[in-house]
């Protein structure tokens, strides 16, 4: 288990990658771009990045008409320092072209999305330089985890006690694991506790029970946003950009639950 202490709810969540049996070394491909596996969380939450392509799922809770919210989204660009700076275009997985026209680009629904899932990412970046066309060779990712389906959003409020137990699509290729998250935050509940963040590193083998030990810093009768993530983090390394860069494709599932006395 690990702390964190600057964390936002899954409809903030801006990641990067947790800690998992991941190599950390940089993997040569192609010049001059290289690719570092990192820390989901991490990187997300207290890394800083020139560049960024953000890939991601949130399915949150249940609505009135007993059917889950879920979002598909997608957020890429970088300032001039990255390798992501407009204008060019990113190729990924050799079929879905995108054009990065400004510093800040975004992609909500689209079906191209949802297939990253269940697939190994390959990138290619086509860009011009001094008036030259310029690509990459191609940028083997790693892989993307399936798209998560839990039971979290099917936990009554209240039953956030020892011994419940949580029950998801486990995923045979995913060796990252899967992050299960409390968040509590003081905008939800208005109280005089500071915020705080604690999570617990997973099997992705489909089933866990939790119980209220997994999380010692949170306060009692409290809301807390309660999240199951798996994803991939990577940053590429540029030689001729000063600047550094994240890719990031992730799937969570999240609830809000009453944190008990």
């Amino acid at each position: 288990m690990k702390k964190l202490f600057w964390f936002s709810p899954v409809v903030y969540l801006f990641f990067a990658s947790l800690q998992s049996c991941q190599d950390y070394s940089a993997v040569p491909v192609g010049n001059p771009i290289s690719i570092v596996n990192t820390n989901l969380v991490e990187s997300a939450f207290m890394g800083a990045y020139n560049g960024v392509i953000q890939i991601r799922h949130d399915q949150g809770s249940i609505d009135s008409l007993g059917t889950p919210q879920e979002v598909y989204f997608m957020r890429y660009g970088g300032d001039a320092n990255s390798s992501f700076h407009p204008p060019m275009t990113l190729e990924l997985n050799k079929e879905w072209e995108i054009a990065i026209d400004e510093s800040y680009n975004t992609l909500r629904e689209q079906s191209e999305i949802f297939g990253l899932f269940g697939k190994e990412m390959i990138l290619k970046l086509n860009k011009k330089s001094r008036g030259v066309d310029k690509s990459s060779n191609d940028i083997e990712v790693g892989y993307v985890p399936e798209v998560l389906k839990s039971n979290i959003n099917t936990i009554p409020l209240q039953l956030f006690h020892n011994e419940t137990v949580i029950s998801w699509n486990s995923d045979a290729r995913n060796s990252n694991g899967v992050y299960l998250i409390a968040d509590f935050n003081q905008a939800f509940n208005g109280s005089g506790n500071a915020g705080c963040t604690d999570y617990v590193v997973l099997p992705d083998n489909g089933t866990y029970t939790y119980d209220r030990n997994d999380f010692p810093c949170l306060p009692s009768g409290v809301l807390v946003s309660f999240t199951l993530v798996r994803g991939l983090s990577a940053e590429l390394i540029d030689d001729e950009s000063e600047g550094k860069d994240i890719v990031l494709a992730y799937t969570t599932n999240g609830q809000l639950l009453y944190s008990a006395e």
